[in-house]
């Protein structure tokens, strides 16, 4: 029979093990605030509009996009994710081989929002098997 994970404070109290850390990743594509529709390395980096519209097809699944910290505002508007950053289901739908990955980048904070009062979702998801991990996602109006 399985036991669960436990340790022992320094006051003798038991107490279960934190779960581990996100794995680390090495990052196909990198989105930025200043980005724009270029490379999408580290020091070109795509806009977020761009990366969700597909980044000119680059977007395929198992990729992985590191966000850089800072304030995406969609305005009166929403971000859309469209069929275009579709990942599949892999080996599973809990493994991470065939999906799409949007995650902050080293622990970077990142605030996706929608600061026009109520007028909008802030994010609509048209898409499969696509993982947001890590961002802070709210509506600002």
């Amino acid at each position: 029979m399985p036991v669960a994970a436990t340790m022992i404070s320094a006051r003798g109290r038991r107490a279960p093990i934190p779960p581990a850390p996100p794995p680390s990743f090495n990052f196909d594509f990198f989105v930025s605030t200043t980005g724009g529709t270029g490379a999408g390395t580290i020091g070109d980096p795509w806009s977020l509009t761009y990366a969700l519209s597909g980044g000119g097809g680059a977007i395929v699944p198992g990729k992985k996009r590191g966000i850089r910290g800072g304030t995406y505002d969609a305005g009166s508007g929403n971000w859309n994710f469209g069929s275009a950053v579709s990942g599949s289901v892999g080996t599973g739908v809990d493994n991470i081989d065939s999906k799409v990955v949007f995650m902050n980048y080293n622990g970077e904070h990142v605030n996706i929002i929608n600061s026009s009062a109520g007028a909008a979702d802030v994010i609509k998801v048209n898409c499969d098997y696509v993982w947001l991990w890590g961002l802070e996602i709210y509506d600002n109006g």
